[in-house]
């Protein structure tokens, strides 16, 4: 389309009647709404371990085959030591050597819980 179509256009509406402004007030706040969302999920898919990208409902499952363990040990000569990949619709990192889940699983921050958690319980089981 050129420039003159879309002015065109722009000229025969209307903006003076309430139905068309109130059109156009939604139609602009949802085209912002779309706008932020990709780039929030743009910015989060950029911080994210290298993967392969897996089917939308079901993952990379179809793909793992009978012995997922060898499918991801072959990634990491693609993808490194970490590896993202949604199973199903859960997304999932896989550490594929000793020391990487060694120094990740030492880290309070990667075991996604409060550090102080259980610390109120004392010596309940014993």
């Amino acid at each position: 389309m050129e420039f003159g179509a879309i002015q065109k256009y722009f000229n025969t509406i209307d903006f003076g009647s309430g139905t068309n402004g109130i059109l156009l007030t939604i139609g602009c706040i949802i085209f912002v709404k779309l706008l932020q969302t990709l780039v929030k999920w743009i910015s989060v898919v950029r911080k994210r371990p290298p993967g392969p990208v897996g089917l939308p409902i079901v993952g990379y499952l179809p793909f793992l085959g009978k012995e997922p363990h060898k499918t991801f040990w072959k990634m990491k000569d693609k993808y490194g030591d970490i590896i993202s990949v949604y199973l199903g619709p859960k997304y999932t990192v896989v550490l594929n050597e000793y020391t990487v889940m060694k120094e990740v699983l030492s880290h309070p921050y990667a075991l996604d819980r409060a550090t102080e958690q259980f610390n109120s319980l004392g010596s309940l089981g014993k």
